[in-house]
């Protein structure tokens, strides 16, 4: 089961899972920091591909439980600088479409108007659209890609009751295990070597609940 199917799967069987009467929907609309960190050189060459932060917008939906647990969905999306580094040469610079879904359990405590939740889920990392091609010394990368592979995604948030019906809330995303990111260079176009990262989303933002 690719990752695609997995979260249609996981969304297709909430309401089997949710009684209508006792859920609260929170529509989520937040300010994120999407900063890809590399994990190392690209596998088989003396060469390095690191990412920028870059700041986009992210959408999401809750869906408060009974138990105190929360069901979450999430999407951010943008364009983030890219750079490679090869041995002894001056670094080259482009720019890959980063797409990042999420489907999150969280334990939720509240005291007060404060309201506190952790919890894990599964990431599908998105990386396409590598533009212009990158070349540093000998090395030109043409393409840049992820496999339709899930990955595991650690969760924290909190959020700041403002009136009964909105919140002002914050999170955090990390993927503690590398993500795939395939490149390819020009002289051998068929050939895909590894340049892995690790997502951290940070995001701001306003929740609406209903």
């Amino acid at each position: 089961m690719n990752a695609r199917t997995l979260l249609l799967a996981v969304v297709a069987t909430l309401p089997t899972v949710v009684p209508a009467n006792a859920a609260t929907i929170g529509l989520d609309l937040l300010a994120a920091r999407i900063d890809p960190m590399a994990s190392g050189n690209i596998r088989r060459l003396d060469s390095t591909v690191t990412y920028a932060p870059r700041v986009e917008l992210q959408i999401g939906v809750a869906v408060f439980l009974p138990r105190g647990l929360a069901m979450r969905f999430s999407e951010t999306r943008g364009r983030v600088p890219l750079m490679l580094s090869g041995a002894a040469s001056p670094a080259g610079r482009s720019s890959v479409l980063m797409i990042s879904r999420t489907v999150i359990l969280d334990a939720v405590r509240s005291r007060g108007n404060l309201e506190v939740s952790a919890g894990m889920g599964v990431l599908l990392p998105v990386v396409r659209n590598l533009s212009p091609d990158v070349s540093s010394g000998s090395l030109t990368l043409v393409r840049a890609s992820s496999p339709d592979h899930a990955a595991l995604v650690v969760n924290l948030g909190t959020a700041w009751r403002l009136s009964p019906r909105l919140r002002l809330i914050a999170d955090v995303k990390y993927e503690p295990y590398p993500s795939t990111v395939e490149v390819r260079r020009s002289s051998y176009p068929n050939d895909d070597l590894e340049a892995n990262l690790h997502l951290l989303v940070v995001a701001t933002g306003i929740s609406v609940r209903f």
